[in-house]
């Protein structure tokens, strides 16, 4: 996924995952699995000339975002735009509104 974005010519990325293993794994050469071809190609790409940031999302944060998506696929064959979000979803939003996190995630 690294080399498609550097391709299309992105040079500031911001890659969030609800693994907090992955950062470990890419940030300590020590971690088991730092070996792991895997990890050694992200490690190269890490190395590029860009603005490349990994970061950490907690699950909770995660799951809206998630919801969101298979509202949208079970849901909806176009793009759409909500004055108001989905009723089945509220209750998400309202759970994501009580973290901590939430502040800094929306603008």
């Amino acid at each position: 996924m690294l080399a498609r974005v550097w391709s299309f010519g992105f040079r500031r990325i911001v890659v969030e995952t609800n693994n907090l293993e992955v950062i470990w794994v890419l940030q300590y050469d020590s971690h088991p699995l730092s070996g792991n071809g895997l990890v050694a190609s992200i490690r190269h790409w890490t190395k590029h000339n860009w603005e490349l940031v990994i970061r950490h999302i907690p699950r909770t944060c995660n799951m809206l975002a998630a919801k969101l998506s298979t509202w949208g696929r079970l849901n909806s064959q176009v793009a759409e735009t909500f004055s108001n979000p989905p009723a089945s979803l509220i209750a998400e939003i309202d759970t994501n509104k009580k973290s901590p996190l939430f502040d800094s995630l929306v603008p």
